[in-house]
């Protein structure tokens, strides 16, 4: 793992050091490591103006991942609201967090899941409190990974259409908090779909800020799906992220046709997107895989 952040320049450096600071502030790390688009050197910046006339931009998150000693510590790390107020308050570059056990991470680096390995060579250590290690990982074999990238699209893309296409039904009859539900679980696979397909990886819960921040940080062009520069298109999102829990329990739960025929425009783009993001790595793969068995007849 990289332990220098040369490939950034300072005022990046410098978040990254008040990021260390704010996390450690508040507990007690064994390890916190930069992951994604920011170690890989290939984040991104830009602005652009949509096919609707509107402008756009949209920033790459700084991934950060977070190893603790113990379970019940790397859970409050992911619940703890605080640090995250602090990241939006103090840290211009936005701050997407994982936590878990350093236990936990050797293990998955022993089943091959290569967002874990990724994230052992080709991440940047933040900080290290010097009392545990990082394992060895086993590398999947090209054959591992082409099935199991295969399996996942299948599954989770299919999924994710069933759930959209049942929205559009449910929209059609004017239901719309149960529509805003099932589009919530439609984003939610496209980006499961994305994320299995290129890292082996998908998160616990049900947040689509941290899915699509996650995926995001694999193709950085995820995050344009959502322009959030406005109120507007920020209280859309919001409704859309909530509709998991609200949309079915909460009575004053309310989102209009307008606001879901905004959401299904982005989350058709989303759709697209998936679809040819993870065919051109299934395809990728292949064509790796090929040249390997060439270099060997």
């Amino acid at each position: 793992m990289k332990t220098s952040l040369d490939i950034l320049p300072k005022d990046k450096q410098e978040e990254l050091h008040r990021v260390v600071e704010i996390i450690r502030e508040e507990f007690k790390p064994e390890m916190i490591i930069l992951f994604g688009s920011h170690a890989r050197g290939n984040w991104v910046e830009d602005a652009y103006i949509g096919e609707d006339g509107n402008y756009y931009k949209y920033k790459s998150d700084f991934d950060i991942y977070v190893l603790m000693h113990n379970h019940d510590d790397a859970r409050k790390v992911n619940r703890r609201k605080s640090i995250r107020d602090k990241f939006r308050a103090e840290i211009r570059t936005p701050v997407q967090v994982i936590a878990d056990t350093v236990s936990y991470f050797n293990s998955r680096l022993k089943e091959a899941q290569y967002f874990f390995t990724d994230i052992k060579e080709e991440g940047i250590l933040l900080y290290d409190s010097g009392k545990l290690k990082l394992g060895e990982p086993r590398k999947p074999t090209p054959e591992e990974r082409i099935q199991k990238a295969e399996e996942d699209f299948q599954h989770w893309f299919n999924s994710a259409n069933n759930f959209f296409l049942a929205f559009e039904l449910l929209l059609e009859r004017n239901i719309y908090n149960e529509a805003a539900f099932l589009l919530h679980q439609a984003v939610e696979r496209y980006y499961s779909t994305v994320l299995l397909v290129l890292t082996n990886y998908k998160p616990k819960g049900h947040d689509l800020e941290e899915y699509g921040g996650l995926a995001a940080s694999q193709k950085p062009v995820l995050n344009a799906v959502f322009p959030r520069d406005t109120q507007e298109d920020e209280h859309r999102f919001e409704l859309l992220r909530k509709a998991y829990v609200e949309a079915r329990y909460e009575k004053n739960y309310e989102i209009t046709k307008k606001d879901l025929e905004w959401l299904a425009e982005r989350v058709k783009q989303l759709r697209a997107l998936t679809e040819e993001v993870c065919k051109k790595w299934i395809e990728k793969l292949k064509t790796q895989s090929s040249g390997k068995m060439d270099t060997l007849v």
